[in-house]
């Protein structure tokens, strides 16, 4: 039997074509996501399958379109009916999300990192521009930074991936608001992690990981480069790019994608396809000590495509869409390159500390989000 198809009018302000099926009506009214199989278009409810611009259907798609759906005719429809079909729709929620083989889609954080909502890091659902989602430290004894770091912020406990067994590590990963900071030690020798270690004399700041709104088209201009690639993975839900650090020098730095985009698969299962609640506040601000920092901010700015300012010796790269800042100064003396502070918006304010040899700066937020 086929499914009815809703066909839709002309609001005044956009077309859609008669091609919304009952089944993805459904799901939109649910907030449910469709399996990757499955391919609806419209004018105005759209849904690419190209990896890092999938969009999916929300409610208000369909509440835009109450008064003018009707299955298999032009006709405007009551919206009485349509209440009632609501009505019936969310009291077989449960079965059809299983028959459908949906699953729910996290709701946007509306909280604010600087100045920037999270409206404006994702738009329709999609990543609006390069993010920075996560911070590594390196450092000797990964419980005892971790713990420091969970006495200082209150952040819960965090997430210990046996993945990265592979690359001769442990680690501890913190949610800090939607973004994340991790801790990671070598567990035997001759890792990058130890080696990197023994260039900066100590604990540091160690890599930058970058949610990419398109991972294609980031790794093309990695290719164009000349920039060398040392790891990859590529999941339904996640991508990872670690890029060579003599080719993009201070720090190791990855390019990655995740789908849905709130989501983050690297700090376990509660954000694996999904965005748990999580209170406000996150990283926003790096600064990466370089020997030529010049040289190294326009190397990151490539690989992100974006652009760099100065100012005397320090270079800048603004990414607008996430409201963060990398700032790029002189190496210190006697070190290698690295991360050397990490800037934060928390709930409540929070004094500058330095752990594992990173500067962490605070600002709190308001009760709109933006620092205080």
């Amino acid at each position: 039997m086929r499914e009815p198809v809703f066909q839709v009018r002309d609001l005044g302000l956009r077309s859609v074509q008669p091609l919304l099926s009952l089944r993805d009506f459904v799901a939109g009214c649910l907030r449910l996501r469709l399996p990757p199989r499955q391919r609806v278009v419209t004018g105005a409810v759209q849904r690419r399958e190209h990896a890092g611009q999938r969009q999916v259907l929300k409610p208000l798609d369909v509440f835009l379109f109450a008064g003018v759906l009707v299955p298999g005719s032009n006709q405007v429809c009551r919206r009485s009916l349509l209440a009632g079909a609501l009505l019936v729709v969310l009291l077989a929620q449960v079965i059809l999300a299983s028959r459908l083989g949906c699953r729910h889609e996290a709701p946007l954080n509306l909280v604010r990192h600087g100045r920037i909502t999270t409206r404006a890091r994702y738009s329709a659902g999609m990543l609006a521009g390069p993010r920075l989602r996560q911070v590594a430290l390196v450092v000797t004894d990964c419980e005892t930074t971790a713990r420091q770091l969970q006495e200082t912020y209150g952040w819960p406990e965090p997430f210990h991936d046996p993945g990265v067994d592979r690359f001769g590590l442990t680690n501890a990963v913190f949610a800090a608001g939607d973004t994340f900071v991790e801790v990671v030690s070598p567990v035997r020798p001759g890792t990058t992690a130890g080696r990197y270690l023994e260039r900066r004399g100590g604990d540091s700041g160690y890599m930058a990981i970058f949610q990419m709104p398109d991972i294609a088209q980031a790794r093309r201009r990695v290719a164009d480069a000349g920039i060398r690639v040392v790891w990859t993975a590529d999941l339904a839900d996640i991508a990872g790019t670690h890029l060579h650090p003599k080719d993009v020098p201070g720090a190791i730095v990855s390019l990655d994608w995740a789908d849905p985009p709130q989501s983050w698969r690297w700090a376990g299962p509660q954000w694996t396809g999904r965005a748990p609640s999580h209170p406000a506040g996150g990283v926003y601000g790096l600064t990466v000590e370089a020997f030529e920092p010049a040289g190294t901010a326009a190397r990151w700015a490539q690989v992100l495509g974006l652009t760099v300012t100065h100012d005397g010796s320090m270079a800048t790269i603004q990414l607008e869409n996430a409201g963060q800042q990398l700032r790029f100064v002189p190496a210190t003396s006697g070190h290698g390159e690295g991360i050397t502070e990490v800037r934060l918006t928390t709930e409540r304010p929070v004094p500058t500390v330095r752990i594992a040899g990173v500067q962490f700066v605070s600002a709190a937020s308001t009760s709109g989000g933006e620092q205080a």
